[in-house]
């Protein structure tokens, strides 16, 4: 639960015994989605009212997706100075 890395390795899943298929990335990653969803849904526990936990993981989520879109966007684009610096191919 550190942030200093973590896992078997301390390398968290950057070891590649970690994960070694696609399957077991993908439990993993759901896994550690768990614990936040779990948060909001006790959340709404606490206060008596379900509708207040649903609504702190919705605005989480929305925040989630735009920061992931931002992200993907960003990536997809590029450095262009690594493009400048590219050799050309003739």
């Amino acid at each position: 639960m550190g942030t200093n890395g973590g896992g078997s390795y301390n390398a968290n899943s950057a070891h590649p015994y970690e994960n070694p298929t696609p399957l077991s990335n993908m439990v993993e990653m759901l896994a550690l989605l768990a614990i936040p969803v779990a948060f909001t849904y006790t959340f709404g526990r606490f206060a008596g009212d379900q509708r207040q936990g649903w609504t702190l993981f919705t605005a989480a989520m929305v925040i989630l997706l735009m920061s992931v879109a931002v992200m993907y966007a960003s990536e997809q684009k590029g450095n262009p100075i690594l493009a400048k610096r590219a050799p050309t191919r003739s």
